[in-house]
């Protein structure tokens, strides 16, 4: 599977169902293209200090803002602090589509963002959330838990404290997913492109 592949964070009106298209709706979505040789990914991480891989990232992100149809729920505007009028002259919700040619994404707790995106067929999921639960079961971590800031504060420190101060921006978010993913990576070092690592997230899965 030749795959291009995408980071990716999403802000949403909350957890309430559009009473049409039955999930949340995107209001942010932040992206970040990533080479399938995950070698690449580890030699910038390796070469760059960790506030030169993180102005890189920066770089090569994008951001785009949706007008939802539904409301945006209080509590959810609480955590992202977005209004809807700052999304009025934003194309709809509805026509939000991912980059063409992206058939792989990766996200913390990716599942919720593909629900939100409407379920775009032909995308395969990677959820640092559940590599870092098997990664801290496998190894005895002890991770307090499993929150992105959590993991990204164990692994980076103050390196990345601007990045954890400011969460639940999309963009911070989607880089803190990639600094997650190069630490992950260590525990798998066999794993060479993102097509593997699915496979190993697919295998990772209980059998029905």
């Amino acid at each position: 599977m030749d795959s291009i592949v995408y980071a990716i964070d999403t802000e949403t009106t909350g957890v309430s169902n559009h009473p049409v298209h039955l999930h949340p709706q995107v209001i942010e979505l932040a992206s970040i293209e990533l080479s399938n040789e995950l070698q690449e990914l580890k030699n910038f991480a390796d070469k760059l200090t960790v506030s030169a891989f993180i102005e890189l990232l920066t770089s090569l992100g994008t951001v785009t803002r949706y007008r939802p149809s539904m409301e945006i729920h209080k509590r959810a505007h609480e955590v992202h602090g977005i209004h809807f009028r700052d999304l009025v002259k934003c194309a709809r919700s509805e026509d939000l589509k991912l980059p063409q040619g992206v058939s792989l994404i990766v996200g913390h707790n990716i599942q919720y963002d593909y629900r939100c995106l409407g379920k775009p067929e032909g995308i395969v999921r990677i959820c640092t959330l559940e590599i870092a639960k098997k990664v801290d079961k496998q190894f005895g971590i002890g991770f307090t838990n499993h929150k992105l800031d959590t993991l990204i504060t164990y692994y980076y420190g103050d390196e990345a404290k601007d990045l954890v101060e400011n969460s639940h921006q999309a963009l911070n978010d989607t880089i803190k997913v990639v600094l997650l993913l190069v630490k992950l990576l260590e525990y798998t070092p066999k794993i060479e492109t993102f097509t593997e690592l699915y496979a190993f997230t697919e295998a990772l899965k209980p059998k029905k």
